[in-house]
């Protein structure tokens, strides 16, 4: 029974390690990678993530109909990590010839970890500013969430945030109840709808749930661009059994202000802040265009960072963009700009930073160079053992012919 137990495991780490799983990872990835370029073209980038790299599996469509299911991006690379730790490090001699290929294995490893760490804790959005303004955060595109605030308060109020991860699900009927023992209210959430517009309730249009003070949500399709969406939700306030009822937009100018005790509070739903370590704020803002083109050939920021250790001046291009604290602010574009790209004319521009946090931001960078250490080991052998070979024939006579 111990034979049977010890080849059964020494079978399934020949599996794991073998280069049969690992072809196979390497022609999934490749088909991942072809049929979430096709679906992008028609739902967009952050739908294409979603679906194509996430765990679950990928809906693989041809002429708009689904002919089979594939393993997400993120579930492969698990699976090839595996089989890169079990073929690589596991069943591989640990003698000197093979110290190069063990130290390959390690940083392929490595990376692969990095987009692990990047995909399950990175965080990213955008920071938009004008000129002399400064913000601690940026925002999502994609991802919203409620706020609570207390006005007229001397102090600093504390805020309460309520993540759409806590909201989103709830469609038609579904509601959820929110409650704090700092705020006199509950708060009540239902039908949220991912894209919409809140407008006038009128004779031509279905609202979408319950229309409040003669408005209601008007439903739309998801947008190509994820960005592009305006999220909307119903929300009641019940103060000693009394209720106030609200709609939370998106794209709303001031937020919904409810009474309570006698303290008013400002109810808002906004796209989801990630706070950063410090303070970013805009000095300059610079865009030189293409000669006679309204198209701009190079665009930079100089920003100031601002902690608790004091101010650095810090300028941002197209290409060298910001990194500090895990934190990383590329300059990716400006506004406002019209339809065609071009600027109108007497507009102060604002600068716009592609923000990422990220906590495995170096680890690629890291693992290139052990890769590039294991890859000269392997090669520097292989150099030195053909230079010995030559050597050694040049240096053995050669026998006369009788």
């Amino acid at each position: 029974m111990a034979k049977d137990k010890r080849s059964l495991g020494k079978l399934i780490v020949s599996a794991l390690g073998s280069y049969a799983l690992c072809s196979s990872c390497l022609f999934l990835l490749f088909l991942l990678t072809i049929f979430g370029t096709l679906h992008q073209v028609d739902h967009g980038l952050y739908d294409a993530k979603k679906v194509f790299f996430a765990w679950d599996f990928a809906p693989i469509e041809i002429s708009g109909r689904t002919v089979a299911y594939l393993p997400g991006v993120a579930s492969v690379l698990a699976v090839l990590t595996v089989n890169l730790i079990t073929g690589g490090l596991l069943r591989i001699r640990w003698v000197a010839k093979n110290t190069g290929v063990i130290i390959i294995h390690c940083g392929i490893i490595f990376l692969l970890l990095a987009g692990l760490v990047k995909m399950t804790r990175g965080t990213e959005g955008i920071l938009r500013l004008w000129e002399g303004e400064k913000l601690d955060h940026f925002e999502s595109q994609e991802l919203w969430e409620v706020s609570i605030l207390e006005l007229d308060k001397q102090a600093p109020a504390s805020e309460f945030v309520i993540p759409d991860e806590h909201f989103r699900d709830l469609r038609g009927d579904a509601r959820r109840r929110f409650t704090s023992s700092q705020l006199p209210f509950d708060l009540t959430l239902s039908g949220f709808v991912k894209n919409c517009n809140v407008m006038p309730k009128g004779p031509q249009w279905e609202a979408k749930g319950e229309v409040i003070d003669g408005y209601g949500i008007l439903q739309l399709p998801p947008s190509k661009e994820a960005a592009q969406d305006l999220a909307g939700i119903h929300a009641m306030v019940a103060v000693g059994g009394v209720s106030q009822r609200g709609i939370l937009f998106g794209a709303q100018r001031y937020p919904w202000v409810v009474e309570a005790d006698g303290r008013r509070f400002a109810i808002d739903m906004r796209h989801r802040r990630y706070q950063m370590p410090f303070e970013i704020r805009l000095e300059e803002f610079t865009k030189e265009d293409y000669p006679g083109l309204t198209m701009a050939k190079t665009y930079e920021s100089v920003v100031t960072r601002i902690d608790d250790s004091g101010e650095e001046r810090i300028l941002i291009e197209m290409n060298e963009p910001l990194r500090e604290d895990g934190i990383v602010l590329f300059q990716s574009s400006y506004g406002p700009q019209r339809a065609d790209g071009s600027v109108p004319p007497g507009v102060q521009l604002y600068s716009v930073f592609s923000a990422v946090n990220n906590p495995s931001d170096k680890w690629p960078e890291y693992s290139m160079w052990v890769i590039a250490l294991g890859l000269l080991i392997t090669f520097g052998r292989t150099l030195l053992g053909y230079i010995k070979k030559q050597n050694q024939r040049l240096a053995t006579p050669v026998s006369e012919k009788s």
